[in-house]
C-alpha cells in the first residue's frame, strides 16, 4: 500500500542487447547438446529450422545421436554385458513360471529364442537407394533380377518386369538399368 510520502510506482527499463543474451542461450544449447551427445535438429533449433535437404543429409546431421542410440542398443542388446534384453525377459519367464499360478500360457524360455529388431526409424532416403542401385548396375555388381527381387516382388512379377525391360531396351537400343 503507497503512503503520501512514498515516491511514484514507474516501471524498470532494463536495456540488454538482446543479441548478447540470445548468443549466450546459443552456446549454452550447444554445450547441452554436445554433452548429451543430440543433434539439434532433432528438435529443429537450429538456423536451418531441422530439415535436411535429403534422407542423406539428416543422416549426416544425426550421427552423434545415432552413435549415442547405437551405444545403447548394444548394452541393452548383450553387447558384452550378459544378454540385456533376452536375458531379462528370460529371467521374467521363468519367475512367471515359477509362481503359485502362473498366467495361463506361461512358460520359460531361453535368452537365445528372443530376438530384438532395432530400426533408426528415420525415413528412407530413396534417392540414395536409387543413386545406390544405378552405380551397381552400371558396375556389373547387380543384376536387374537381383535388384527386382531386393525391392520384394514376387516370382511373377520379377518375370513380368524383365520382360518389359527387354521389349522396353529392344525399341530403345539398351536397358537403363
Amino acid at each position: 500500500m503507497l503512503k503520501k510520502d512514498d515516491p511514484p510506482i514507474s516501471p524498470i527499463v532494463w536495456n540488454i542487447p538482446s543479441e548478447a543474451v540470445e548468443a549466450m542461450v546459443t552456446r549454452l544449447l550447444d554445450q547441452i547438446y554436445e554433452a548429451l551427445e543430440l543433434s539439434p535438429q532433432l528438435v529443429s533449433t537450429t538456423k536451418e529450422g531441422g530439415e535436411a535437404e535429403s534422407g542423406r543429409a539428416l543422416r549426416f546431421r544425426l550421427i552423434p545421436t545415432l552413435a549415442k542410440v547405437d551405444r545403447l542398443r548394444d548394452a541393452l542388446d548383450g553387447g558384452g554385458v550378459g544378454d540385456g534384453i533376452p536375458l531379462v525377459l528370460s529371467l521374467a519367464s521363468h519367475l512367471e513360471a515359477t509362481l503359485p499360478t502362473p498366467a495361463e500360457g506361461a512358460a520359460p524360455f531361453e535368452p537365445s529364442e528372443v530376438r530384438v529388431e532395432w530400426g533408426d526409424n528415420l525415413p528412407e532416403d530413396k534417392d540414395a537407394e536409387v543413386d545406390r542401385a544405378v552405380k551397381l548396375h552400371q558396375n556389373g555388381m547387380l543384376s536387374n533380377e537381383r535388384h527386382l527381387r531386393s525391392q520384394g516382388l514376387s516370382e511373377e512379377a520379377v518375370a513380368e518386369e524383365l520382360e518389359r525391360l527387354d521389349k522396353e531396351a529392344e525399341t530403345s537400343g539398351g536397358r537403363l538399368l
